[in-house]
């Protein structure tokens, strides 16, 4: 069954509405709680934490400070905002969801919980405090989220027993693959246009669009039309050309070290698409063993 999903944005005015409605009205918008936790994982909370932090208003409205003011100065109202990425769209592909959603399901499934089942705010968002900032920095980025909540003041959202915290979608992380480097030594030069070709078909395997129209599923890596980007993996190698043979020997390397060896791939010059194929599926194969 086909499901339809539709997006909605909200004004700054309409959420504070819902979150600070002091009267319930059966059938109308308003929630009516003696205590609220709103989490904002996105780019634009990153910047209204950054910029309320700095007292500045460049790019924020009066009415918009004024709604994230309200709710942290709220009795009960416990506020956790996303910070800017550095690279936000390569830390929500490689890690399936953005680094503080995927702090808090770590948290959930028992990292922030010690020995005991019950989920305590303050203890939740103490964790996603520590740890996006040092995921962030396995990507080359940098994020610190802002908590604003009563001083002093904690409680209970929820209790995680082992089936519970099972069923929570924590997705593996995938690896980053930096743009390929193959010459011929003969020359000097990538003579039978093997990196755009290698370049093409990482893209595409690193596309939800193309592997789920292919049937593959889940794309298992993340690649990067860069050069640079620390803990990214690159493929390097050298190939030599005898006659209509061409004989492929590549590495994958990561931070100018070699963490593993291909095998050799070897097919006709006149057939690259081949070659790449081979290669690539080379690469997938090493990659589930790192």
């Amino acid at each position: 069954m086909t499901k339809t999903y539709k997006t909605t944005a909200i004004s700054s005015e309409e959420l504070t509405d819902w979150l600070t409605t002091t009267e319930w009205i059966a059938g109308q918008k308003g929630i009516k709680p003696l205590k609220q936790v709103l989490i904002l994982d996105t780019c634009a909370s990153g910047t209204a934490a950054g910029q309320l932090a700095l007292s500045q208003k460049r790019d924020l409205s009066g009415d918009q400070i004024r709604a994230v003011e309200f709710l942290k100065d709220k009795t009960g109202t416990f506020v956790l905002m996303a910070s800017t990425a550095d690279a936000p769209s390569y830390e929500a592909s490689q890690f399936g969801q953005g680094l503080l959603t995927y702090s808090l399901l770590q948290a959930m499934k028992g990292a922030a919980l010690d020995k005991s089942e019950f989920v305590d705010v303050q203890q939740l968002f103490s964790y996603a405090q520590t740890q996006v900032p040092r995921l962030a920095q396995n990507i080359g980025g940098v994020q610190r989220p802002i908590v604003s909540a009563p001083l002093g003041k904690t409680f209970v959202i929820g209790q995680m027993t082992d089936t519970e915290k099972q069923k929570i979608p924590l997705a593996a992380v995938k690896p980053l693959l930096l743009r390929p480097l193959l010459t011929n030594p003969e020359t000097g030069d990538d003579d039978l246009r093997l990196i755009p070709a290698l370049r093409k078909s990482l893209d595409a395997e690193s596309s939800y669009e193309v592997m789920q129209r292919s049937g593959k599923g889940a794309p298992v890596l993340v690649y990067i039309d860069d050069d640079n980007f620390p803990g990214a993996l690159r493929v390097t190698g050298t190939y030599a050309v005898e006659g209509d043979t061409v004989k492929i020997k590549a590495f994958l390397r990561q931070d100018n070290k070699t963490v593993a060896a291909l095998a050799e791939v070897s097919g006709a010059k006149s057939d690259v698409a081949a070659l790449v194929n081979q290669l690539v599926a080379e690469i997938l194969n090493n990659l589930k063993k790192l």
